[in-house]
């Protein structure tokens, strides 16, 4: 038999050895994350936070406390300029892909792969900074304690003003 078909046998035979590999550890993967799902049933009850009422003895409203007030309100009520800040805040490629971004995803996994933990460290931390401090230290600093963009921007070249 000439090499080539040898070969191209053997490439045949990898790829089908591996594909089985790959769907049994998909089936594996999908078993396990099923049973920990919850019930979609579940999901479509949602019970939103309310703030505490306070009322005086004569039932007057004194005050309302608490972090979130939401109220549902439908999508359609919602101002298109609302919805495009979200989509341009979360997924900037948003209309360019049909759920999954596979060029975001490559460019984080190679951002995890190529870059050292202080910067990697940085770019998850950056909104925890933004939001609050909590009492052992700063979200978002770095071992030394100055903010990561301020690090990032100490050790790199001078950006060039606006």
């Amino acid at each position: 038999m000439p090499p080539f078909r040898r070969l191209l046998r053997w490439a045949l035979l990898a790829f089908a050895a591996l594909s089985v590999l790959g769907l049994l550890a998909a089936g594996t993967v999908y078993f396990v994350v099923a049973s920990k799902l919850p019930d979609v049933e579940a999901l479509r009850t949602v019970e939103l936070q309310e703030p505490m009422y306070v009322h005086a003895r004569d039932g007057k409203l004194i005050a309302l406390f608490g972090e979130t007030r939401r109220y549902p309100v439908d999508i359609k009520e919602v101002p298109e300029a609302i919805k495009q800040a979200f989509i341009a805040i979360e997924d900037n490629r948003f209309y360019e892909h049909h759920g999954v971004d596979y060029k975001g995803v490559a460019r984080a996994i190679w951002l995890l792969a190529t870059t050292d933990d202080e910067r990697v460290r940085c770019v998850r931390l950056m909104p925890a900074y933004a939001v609050a401090a909590s009492g052992e230290g700063t979200p978002g600093t770095t071992s030394k304690g100055m903010p990561c963009s301020a690090r990032n921007s100490a050790s790199s070249e001078p950006r060039p003003k606006r």
